[in-house]
């Protein structure tokens, strides 16, 4: 905790994620949810995608004791636009299901293949699944989307 605390007060966010982790997980501290989201947020406010992913996946489960569809929306859509596959895979799994957020099938399938191209292995069984409930012309519009997506750099998504 000590050297982990240092680098975190230098401002490193690699030290804001690992006292995050250490609070969250309990490891060599009490487990504290709430210190442990504090430090996240600041890793992921310093540009770490990986923290950014974490308070998604936090506030998309119950640890919390309810699921925050929108703070799980937010925290996973700011590490897709970094290309980040597990978020972009994720951000599909919200669109398809409807978790937050109407259902979207052709957005979902959207961040799936952007989820694919960027090394996400089970994006592919969901394009699959995606690719029989859309028409040709969705599917076609969906993969246009992520290419424009990516082009633009998400500005508009």
């Amino acid at each position: 905790l000590y050297y982990n605390t240092l680098a975190a007060e230098a401002g490193e966010p690699k030290g804001y994620f690992n006292v995050a982790s250490l609070f969250l997980e309990g490891r060599g501290v009490d487990q504290n949810l709430e210190k442990g989201i504090e430090w996240l947020q600041k890793a992921a406010n310093s540009g770490l995608n990986l923290a950014c992913t974490n308070l998604g996946a936090i506030y998309a489960s119950n640890k919390l004791g309810r699921v925050h569809h929108d703070k799980a929306l937010f925290w996973y859509t700011q590490a897709a636009k970094n290309n980040d596959p597990e978020a972009q895979f994720n951000l599909g799994l919200i669109y398809f299901h409807g978790r937050g957020v109407e259902k979207e099938p052709q957005k979902a399938l959207m961040w799936m293949f952007l989820a694919h191209d960027n090394g996400n292995k089970k994006a592919k069984d969901n394009i699959e699944e995606l690719s029989e409930i859309l028409s040709d012309e969705e599917y076609e519009k969906a993969k246009w989307l992520a290419l424009e997506a990516y082009e633009s750099d998400y500005e508009n998504y």
